[in-house]
C-alpha cells in the first residue's frame, strides 16, 4: 500500500454544497509509515488511530464488514476478532479506494490543523468543567470494544453541553471544529459511550471485581470528585468493588439512616 507516494483525489463537496476538501495530489508517504508502525491499539499515546478512523470513515458503512473495496475477507461470526481482514486488492482499472480514502484522511487531519502522526490523546477528549481529559477508545467504525463518541441524546439544561457546537471537517468524518467552550478546538469530543465497566471473576475466595464509573457520581462542579472518575478512566485506574461485609465497611465514607 505504501509504494505509491502521491494520490490524486477529486474535490469533495460538503453537506452545504461548498467544497469540503480540494482536488489535487496528496502525499501519503508519512501516513503509510504511521499506519505501518501502529499496533492497532486505541490508547492515548498511539499515533495511528485518528488517521485510520478518518480513512475508514470515508467508506460506506457496509464496506466495513463485507468483502469489497476495503477488505479481502468479510466479517465471520465464527472468527469475530480476526475478521474482517486483509486489504482488498486494487481494482483492475481506476484508482484504489483504499489509497484514495487514506489521502482523504490526510486532507482531513491537515484541515483540522494536526499532523498525520497525532496521537489519540491529543485530539480525543471529554470536557469536564472546562478541563480537557484525554480519552482512549474508538467509535463505531474503529472495531473497538471500548466505544466512545459524541451524541446529542441527552436530557439536560447544562449549558456546557447544550451550547456546544460541532462542525465536522468533512462529510462522514467525526473530526470536528468545536465551539462553545472557552476556546475553539478541533478533534473528537467524547460525551457518550463507555460509562460503566465491570470486570468480574468468580474465584475460590468469592467474587472479585473491578469497575469504572467514567462520568462520576456528582453533577456538582465544586465537588473535587466531579473530575475524579473521568480522570481515573483516562489513566485506566480501575477501582475495586467491595463485596464482603469487611470490604464494604472499609470502603464506607458516610452512613445515612432513613426511617419511614
Amino acid at each position: 500500500m505504501c509504494v505509491v507516494q502521491k494520490v490524486t483525489v477529486e474535490a469533495l463537496a460538503g453537506d452545504d454544497g461548498d467544497e469540503a476538501l480540494p482536488a489535487g495530489e496528496v502525499d501519503i508517504t508519512e501516513a503509510c509509515e504511521v499506519l505501518s508502525g501502529w499496533d492497532g491499539v486505541y490508547d492515548l499515546d498511539r499515533a495511528g488511530p485518528p488517521l485510520w478512523r478518518e480513512m475508514l470513515s470515508q467508506f460506506d458503512s457496509g464496506d466495513l464488514t463485507k468483502a469489497g473495496p476495503l477488505w479481502a475477507q468479510p466479517f465471520d461470526a465464527k472468527d469475530p476478532v480476526g475478521t474482517p481482514s486483509g486489504l482488498a486488492s486494487p481494482p483492475g482499472q481506476g484508482p484504489d479506494p483504499v489509497l484514495v480514502n487514506l489521502a482523504r484522511a490526510v486532507q482531513i487531519l491537515d484541515k483540522g490543523g494536526v499532523d498525520v502522526d497525532v496521537t489519540l490523546g491529543e485530539v480525543q477528549v471529554a470536557v469536564r468543567d472546562d478541563e480537557q481529559v484525554p480519552i482512549h477508545g474508538g467509535n463505531s467504525v474503529d472495531g473497538t470494544t471500548n466505544i466512545v463518541s459524541f451524541s446529542m441524546s441527552w436530557a439536560t439544561l447544562d449549558p456546557q453541553l447544550t451550547e456546544l457546537e460541532r462542525e465536522p471537517i468533512a462529510p462522514g468524518s467525526t473530526f470536528a471544529e468545536v465551539s462553545g467552550d472557552e476556546e475553539e478546538t478541533t478533534g473528537y469530543r467524547v460525551n457518550y459511550g463507555t460509562s460503566f465497566l465491570l470486570a468480574l471473576a468468580f474465584t475460590d475466595d468469592g467474587p472479585k471485581a473491578k469497575a469504572f464509573l467514567t462520568y462520576g457520581n456528582t453533577a456538582d462542579r465544586d465537588d473535587p470528585a466531579y473530575l475524579e472518575a473521568t480522570e481515573r478512566f483516562s489513566r485506566k485506574e480501575w477501582r475495586d468493588v467491595a463485596f464482603t461485609s469487611d470490604e464494604v465497611e472499609e470502603a464506607t465514607t458516610s452512613t445515612v439512616t432513613v426511617r419511614g
